[in-house]
């Protein structure tokens, strides 16, 4: 575990750790097929029990682990199945273009990592997807779901229809030619 025991695991961390090694193991099972070496087994369900404590820190659902003996715990039942490819792009979000900010990008500072992961909750990654809610429900009704005031959800929003600067180029291949473009531009100052 990455976390202190009292603190917990993030439930993401832990789910995405989980899939990230049954991916291991199928990419292993794939490359024994295809080197001619029969399958003993395949996973089709996984069903785990995990005797933990459940708590929820600034909008993170935490698991610590039971202790040996300890009686006053949750058992947290984890079924994991296999999915083919047509489930994974029929269920999964797509991905914003790359013109179109993160929230946190284009929000900055006006909401915080809760409120932020609160509008994830409600299916809102991006600046766009937060537009078109607004626009189709407004933000009392955004911000009472994601437990956001609305008129911080507006100034929010205010400071998004700003300018906004995603990337700053200025056009120069080393820090050494940009300090001799500096000194000339001094010099013609002069």
């Amino acid at each position: 575990m990455t976390q202190t025991q009292d603190a917990g695991l993030p439930f993401e961390d832990f789910i995405q750790a989980l899939q990230s090694q049954l991916d291991r193991v199928q990419g292993a099972m794939a490359l024994k097929a295809q080197a001619g070496i029969p399958l003993t087994f395949a996973v089709k369900d996984l069903s785990l029990d995990l005797r933990a404590h459940v708590e929820m820190v600034d909008s993170v659902i935490r698991l610590r682990p039971a202790a040996p003996g300890e009686t006053d715990t949750s058992v947290v039942h984890i079924t994991l199945t296999t999915i083919t490819r047509p489930m994974i792009e029929e269920n999964a979000r797509s991905f914003a273009s790359s013109n179109d900010p993160p929230l946190r990008e284009a929000l900055g500072s006006t909401i915080s990592e809760g409120e932020q992961r609160r509008l994830e909750w409600l299916g809102v990654h991006s600046l766009s997807q937060l537009r078109a809610m607004h626009d189709r429900s407004g933000e009392a009704v955004i911000g009472g779901f994601a437990g956001i005031p609305a008129n911080r959800l507006r100034m929010a929003l205010q400071r998004a229809h700003g300018p906004f600067v995603a990337h700053l180029d200025h056009g120069l291949d080393t820090d050494l030619e940009c300090k001799a473009r500096f000194h000339r531009a001094q010099k013609i100052v002069r």
